[in-house]
């Protein structure tokens, strides 16, 4: 019998579900289910003994938590491009089930990542408490980064190595723009290949939630406006307002009681009403215009916010005059995080520029 695989080459032989391989027959492409992935709860040097290493970590922590399969860690070396590493595999969700991203470039700078890869082998989510700092050594097109490295090809303590950040949507998880030492600690994302198989959305019922229109200091009525012109340009129903505030409200203030939030494809923001505002981290990000266009990596990831919380009044400052001056820094957010201090008020918003709004439905 002559077998062909496609992707890569030497794998090791893969056990999913329970069906074992056939006489030591690598399995790459099965169409069963998809690919599993998640990120290490612990944090480790950039010493990891190469590519090697890396892989043996992650299939060490995949098995204690009980995962079958092949597990490789997302990393790139002067060699060796991390998105290469997945080719060949296709559909990939994390160990609670949720979806990440249907095909590798998903990961990447222009892609259609669904949800954070924020939990642990075992399906618990990983707090951002614990660190979000993941080694990648890649830029945001998943390639050897020469600017920042890979500390020795990841054998190393001397220099420095690229790092993503756990807890955002593509390109960020994966590339910052920036690196750490070598001797200070990563997370390593770990994932499963030999699988091609389809992942869509998980579309969950609420109120529709996107980014709208990048507009400059026009007013919070007008904001209000472009977020509804937005909303009806795409076909979709209801009454949506710009999530920001001022000198006299909160964001949350804005928004009646009612369902929790949720992407114009249909995954889920909030894990409740009250939780898009009350410093509860987020259950995704949010990545969509109203059309459906993914725009991560697409855009500078800053939205006018106008607090530190959701729940926190502006200030003339921080809400550049209740969005009329062109003058000073407003308070923004990354609506690319699901931290909730980050999503509404990690960033900040130069009043004479043009930024978007996250746009909610009422």
């Amino acid at each position: 019998m002559v077998v062909a695989a496609c992707g890569r080459l030497d794998f090791a032989p893969i056990s999913d579900g329970g069906v074992s391989p056939i006489d030591g027959m690598t399995i790459d492409g099965a169409t069963d289910r998809p690919n599993r992935a998640f990120v290490t709860p612990n944090m480790y040097t950039a010493m990891l003994g190469g590519l090697g290493g890396a892989d043996t970590t992650c299939g060490q922590v995949a098995a204690a938590a009980g995962l079958p399969g092949e597990f490789v860690a997302l990393l790139s070396t002067s060699s060796v491009n991390a998105v290469d590493r997945l080719a060949g595999s296709r559909g990939w969700i994390r160990s609670d089930g949720a979806p990440i991203a249907d095909v590798p470039g998903d990961l990447f700078i222009n892609g259609r990542m669904l949800n954070p890869l924020d939990h642990v082998a075992d399906g618990t989510r990983l707090s951002d408490g614990a660190g979000l700092n993941t080694w990648t050594g890649a830029d945001d097109n998943g390639f050897f980064d020469p600017v920042f490295g890979s500390c020795g090809d990841w054998d190393s303590l001397a220099g420095s190595g690229a790092i993503g950040l756990f807890d955002r949507s593509a390109p960020y998880e994966i590339a910052t723009s920036g690196g750490q030492p070598c001797a200070s600690p990563g997370h390593l994302y770990c994932f499963e290949i030999g699988h091609a198989f389809a992942v869509q959305t998980t579309v969950a019922n609420g109120r529709i939630a996107f980014l709208g229109t990048a507009t400059g200091s026009i007013g919070v009525a007008a904001l209000n406006a472009q977020c509804q012109t937005d909303a009806t340009m795409a076909g979709l129903a209801g009454t949506y307002l710009a999530a920001v505030a001022t000198t006299t409200s909160s964001i949350a203030s804005s928004f009646m009681p009612g369902a929790p939030w949720r992407r114009v494809d249909g995954t889920q923001v909030s894990a409740s009403d009250t939780a898009m505002f009350d410093g509860t981290d987020l259950v995704s990000f949010i990545n969509q215009a109203a059309d459906g266009t993914y725009l991560a990596g697409q855009f500078t990831p800053n939205t006018k916010t106008g607090a530190t919380s959701g729940t926190a009044v502006g200030t003339s400052q921080s809400t550049c005059a209740d969005w009329t001056s062109t003058t000073g820094l407003g308070a923004g957010g990354s609506p690319i995080d699901t931290s909730s201090g980050s999503f509404w008020g990690g960033t900040s918003a130069d009043c004479s520029l043009t930024y978007p709004t996250v746009c909610l439905e009422q």
